[in-house]
């Protein structure tokens, strides 16, 4: 994994695993995504794209042929082009904090969470909501509420699945050694 700076307050972070990994059936070519940070704060992530770089390596390199997605000749010619080429960022997802510095709300292409708080800030419920795109309004899938014992640890978690009905309750113990 490789870190650096970039342009617009950005840390670039390059997951770059050379030839065929799989998990869970699911072929993973490298990786370049980004974070960007206000006052220590992720606010925004994302990922890199290199496809337009990429096309006018092949384009300046006529005597090389495109490999096949997929190959290891593929995950290395990409990343050498992604090692000299900033890519197009494409944010996938934003985070907003309240003044305390506590989220108040992630968000990502078709889902949002929101939180809301006790007067100590813990997390009091959250909600959990998918959209497929505006003006499409978006739908609750998901909300938890929880309680906590007076030394602050969560001591319950409702939750309750909007979608197909579903209600579970999970109770917390602490054992200490």
């Amino acid at each position: 994994m490789r870190t650096y700076p970039i342009a617009g307050g950005r840390t670039r972070i390059d997951n770059v695993m050379t030839g065929k990994w799989f998990l869970n059936d699911m072929l993973f070519e490298p990786q370049y995504s980004y974070i960007r940070q206000e006052n220590g704060r992720q606010v925004e992530f994302g990922r890199l794209l290199f496809a337009d770089e990429l096309q006018r390596y092949l384009q300046q390199h006529p005597q090389l042929a495109k490999p096949e997605e997929g190959t290891e000749a593929y995950s290395q010619l990409l990343d050498q082009v992604a090692r000299h080429a900033a890519g197009r960022a494409e944010t996938l997802g934003t985070r907003t904090y309240d003044a305390q510095g506590r989220v108040l709300k992630d968000a990502a292409k078709f889902f949002f969470t929101t939180y809301q708080r006790d007067e100590q800030g813990r997390v009091q419920t959250t909600e959990e909501y998918s959209h497929n795109s505006p003006p499409t309004p978006p739908v609750r899938q998901r909300r938890s509420v929880f309680s906590y014992l007076p030394n602050g640890l969560v001591t319950r978690e409702e939750v309750s699945e909007e979608i197909n009905g579903l209600a579970a309750i999970r109770y917390y113990r602490y054992q200490y050694y």
